[in-house]
């Protein structure tokens, strides 16, 4: 409840309209004035924000709250009772003199019927104040009543999100850890793969099926491990660790969350880390397999019957339509990186506006290392299809000299040449968004 006003008949300036008429006719001081005047003092010393609901704004536990109620209670015996005394007091001197002045027949009936609208005026005003501070009162003492019942609540589901996030960082951890293990075990598969498949032969073919087989195996693994307990759609624990600080049905008690949410962020932006290390992994894992199996082509072929020249040419120019046609899957790849690139230095204007309350600012730093996270892993989609395009050049390049000199063939050979060049021109630009995102980001978490 808002501070009452102080009513016009208790204001000195009015007085002193009829103050001039009373000096002609009496001429002893009446001491309203003055009376009037210390009333404005203590209506002015009144520290009415002390009594209202917002005083509680900057507590953030219940001890705080109960110190701000009684800081509350120490005003309404003090300063209130100061100025509740000072308006009983003109209103004693208003009714004094108003029952005086009827008595002298030379002073004008206004000047006595404004005396006794004073007096009433003034008790009215010392009783208002009263109601309207304990009022006031009264509702600051709901609002800790309510908070009272809700703040083990906030505190055990803050601490839960908390403890969510820490979990789900140990398990990301855990699988960040276990697929960067599979991809160098990976690197030394292709590596040996790489050996047989120079020195052909069925026993060598023999074993790169072997480790193909293996290597999907592995990858399989791996991925049903991550919809497990990776997988923001497939674990509970994932899907809770990303979602935002939940906005609590107390709208009062939604900034005693804060907190939580604060203590969380650095967590969030390890899962959103590994997560991106993942799922890119997963692409360059995919990507290696396809580098085997084409070996494993490549060394089938050796011993195999030689392509006729015809078949060369209509075999080159089908590893050039799966290249283009690779490259036709990231036309807007990049587009949309530039568009998550854009979104953040929008999210520091966010941050940097005194008018954004504290839970927004923790949203917002969530929603850039989201977006962080989906440029990181588009620029992981397009190094994957370089590496894929790569391996369709390199099984031209597995062909006999003679027919990798064919024109047509060559032609194809530097096609697909064209369309790696295409795509790593892709990753560079993506970087380039990525790079200076991160600057921007840099500039997000200082502010949070």
């Amino acid at each position: 409840m808002a501070k009452p006003a102080l009513p016009d008949p208790l204001k000195k300036t009015n007085w002193d309209k009829q103050k001039g008429i009373v000096a002609k006719l009496v001429q002893k001081e009446t001491g309203i004035g003055a009376s009037l005047d210390g009333l404005l003092a203590a209506y002015n010393a009144l520290p009415w924000e002390r009594l209202e609901e917002g005083a509680l704004t900057p507590a953030r536990t219940p001890d705080e709250m109960k110190k701000v109620f009684a800081a509350g209670r120490e005003v309404l015996n003090k300063e209130l009772k100061t100025a509740r005394d000072k308006s009983l007091d003109v209103g004693r001197l208003a009714e004094k003199w108003a029952g005086d002045f009827k008595k002298n027949k030379l002073i004008p009936r206004s000047t006595t019927t404004y005396l006794d609208t004073m007096s009433k005026q003034a008790t009215w005003f010392s009783t208002t104040l009263k109601d309207a501070s304990l009022e006031a009162m009264k509702k600051m003492e709901e609002a800790i009543k309510v908070f009272d019942e809700h703040f083990a609540e906030v505190t055990t589901m803050g601490k839960q999100y908390v403890a969510n996030r820490e979990k789900a960082v140990k398990q990301m951890e855990d699988l960040e850890g276990a697929f960067l293990k599979l991809k160098q075990d990976f690197a030394k598969a292709a590596s040996m793969a790489q050996k047989f498949a120079d020195a052909g032969g069925p026993a060598n073919v023999t074993k790169i099926e072997q480790i193909v087989e293996m290597a999907k195996k592995s990858l399989a693994a791996g991925q049903e491990r991550w919809k497990k307990e990776g997988d923001v759609n497939t674990n509970p624990v994932q899907d809770l660790a990303r979602k935002k600080m939940p906005l609590y049905r107390v709208p009062a008690m939604q900034k005693y969350l804060v907190p939580y949410a604060q203590q969380s962020e650095p967590l969030f932006k390890k899962i959103m880390s590994c997560t991106a290390t993942v799922i890119q992994t997963q692409s360059e894992l995919q990507a290696m397999l396809t580098g085997l199996e084409t070996d494993l082509e490549i060394a089938r072929e050796k011993g195999a019957t030689p392509r006729s020249l015809p078949e060369s040419q209509a075999y080159a120019k089908e590893m050039t339509r799966q290249a283009v046609e690779e490259a036709g899957k990231l036309k807007d790849n990049n587009e949309k990186i530039a568009k998550a690139a854009t979104i953040i230095p929008k999210l520091l204007a966010t941050v940097k506006d005194p008018r954004t309350p504290p839970e927004q600012k923790v949203q917002t730093g969530n929603m850039m290392d989201s977006n962080l996270g989906e440029i990181r892993r588009r620029i992981g989609v397009v190094e994957a299809a370089v590496t894929k395009v790569k391996n369709l050049q390199k099984r031209i390049l597995a062909m006999p000299r003679d027919v990798q000199a064919d024109p047509v063939v060559k032609g194809e050979s530097a096609k697909i040449e064209g369309v790696i060049r295409q795509l790593e021109a892709l990753v560079k630009q993506g970087q380039a968004n990525l790079a200076n995102s991160e600057k921007v980001a840099e500039q997000v978490r200082a502010l949070l």
